[in-house]
C-alpha cells in the first residue's frame, strides 16, 4: 500500500531527490483514487502551440507530458517531475489533477500555468505552449 512504501522510504539514508521518481507514482495514485479517474474515459485536448492547432483524443488518468509527445508535440522538459520549469504550459479551460509534490511557483499559478510532467488528464482541456 502506498502509505507503508512512504513509510519506508522515510528510513532510508539517501536524499529525496532520488525518490522522487517513485514518490510521484505514488502521488498519481492517490490522485486517481481522489478524482474517480474513469481510464475508459477518453479526453479531448486542444493545444495550441505556436502558430499551429492540435486537437486529439487521450484517455483520462494520463500523464500530459506523455500524451503530448505522443502526438509528435514539441514540449521542452528536463527533470520530468514538476522541478524545473522547462514544461510549463497554460491551462486555457478544463481541468487536471497534479501531483501534490510539483513546485510550479503561486505567480505562474495565478495566470494559469502547470506543468505538463505534473498533471495529469481527468477531462478535456485546452492548453497553450507560448515559449
Amino acid at each position: 500500500n502506498d502509505d507503508a512504501l512512504l513509510a519506508a522510504a522515510k528510513t532510508l539514508t539517501c536524499e529525496p531527490k532520488y525518490l522522487r521518481a517513485n514518490y510521484q507514482i505514488l502521488s498519481a495514485r492517490r490522485i486517481l483514487k481522489d478524482v474517480s479517474i474513469r481510464p475508459e474515459k477518453l479526453c479531448r485536448l486542444k493545444v495550441y502551440c505556436f502558430d499551429k492547432e492540435y486537437s486529439f483524443t487521450a484517455p483520462s488518468g494520463c500523464k500530459l507530458i506523455d500524451v503530448l509527445e505522443s502526438s509528435d508535440i514539441a514540449i521542452e522538459s528536463r527533470c520530468r517531475h514538476g522541478a524545473c520549469g522547462w514544461c510549463r504550459c497554460r491551462l486555457l479551460k478544463g481541468s487536471v489533477a497534479v501531483y501534490d509534490n510539483d513546485k510550479l511557483r503561486a505567480a505562474d499559478k495565478m495566470v494559469g500555468y502547470i506543468h505538463a510532467c505534473g498533471a495529469v488528464l481527468i477531462g478535456d482541456v485546452e492548453l497553450a505552449i507560448d515559449y
